[in-house]
């Protein structure tokens, strides 16, 4: 089966047209959208994509706004317009705000069990009023659409939560996730609850990905896929450095960590986050 069918790469693709809604170059193929997806923007630092794929309605979360980023070849680090400076800041503030709490929504989203991370739970009420109109509209006179649940890092916390939340939504709904690199939504209560709901989680992380283990005292959901880690060799040579210098290739500096955290093309999640050939799609 080629790479770029699968079902859970084009989600990826979807989470990584999150960060860059104006662009698909930063995946190796687009995701399928049937049409383009509904834009739910919710300044300064929440975002969604809403949309269809042929298999059903798919939700993808924006993860936390980077510091730095790639150009859309994948070889260049760029630093963000100062103008976005604060609401990177605030995303990051959201981020820590993470000391696990009892849930308690502040729009129509119903309450989660278990104790959440109230910065991504406020995160998700700000888009969530928008997203279940969204799907609303899309499933029309379904009453079990299938619902797939994507984000990448904080992107992917948000996917968890927005699960849950559909499944007390729609009730009769079939809800699956996936998610890349994700950050901790809850305690260990909200796991189980989570588990017990039924959701079908794909939870894709790199060993090297510091993300996936954060916050302290979250507990992770879903099946753990492990992926393997790209990393591009620092320029050693005179040949190496000139090359980096006049190509303007800057993978090889780019630290483990991050490079383990990154979704974008020729990177770990990119590469490695197929189906192997002959098995069927996750649909």
């Amino acid at each position: 089966m080629p790479d770029q069918t699968c079902l859970s790469r084009h989600l990826l693709y979807a989470s990584v047209h999150a960060y860059h809604p104006r662009s698909t170059a930063y995946s190796s193929a687009p995701p399928r959208w049937l049409a383009p997806p509904l834009e739910i923007d919710a300044p300064p630092i929440d975002f969604a994509l809403v949309g269809r794929f042929a298999e059903g309605i798919v939700i993808a979360f924006r993860g936390t706004l980077p510091p730095l980023d790639l150009s859309p070849d994948g070889t260049r680090i760029v630093v963000p317009e100062f103008i976005q400076w604060p609401a990177i800041i605030g995303d990051v503030g959201n981020d820590l705000h993470a000391l696990m709490r009892a849930d308690a929504p502040a729009g129509a989203r119903p309450a989660l069990p278990g104790q959440v991370h109230p910065g991504f739970a406020r995160s998700l009420d700000e888009l969530w009023g928008r997203v279940a109109a969204e799907v609303d509209r899309l499933r029309g006179t379904d009453a079990a659409p299938r619902l797939y649940c994507t984000g990448h890092s904080k992107g992917g916390a948000l996917a968890n939560l927005a699960a849950l939340s559909a499944r007390r939504t729609w009730p009769a709904a079939i809800v699956k996730a996936a998610t890349f690199g994700a950050a901790r939504a809850g305690d260990a209560a909200f796991a189980q609850a989570y588990r017990a709901a039924g959701i079908d989680c794909r939870r894709y992380e790199v060993a090297e990905d510091l993300v996936p283990d954060l916050p302290p005292g979250g507990t992770a959901v879903g099946t753990r896929h492990a992926v393997a880690l790209v990393t591009f060799p620092p320029p050693r040579s005179l040949l190496d450095r000139l090359r980096a210098i006049f190509v303007r290739d800057d993978r090889g500096v780019v630290p483990v960590p991050i490079a383990a955290h990154l979704p974008y093309r020729e990177f770990g999640y990119d590469r490695h986050v197929y189906e192997p050939g002959g098995q069927p799609e996750w649909s």
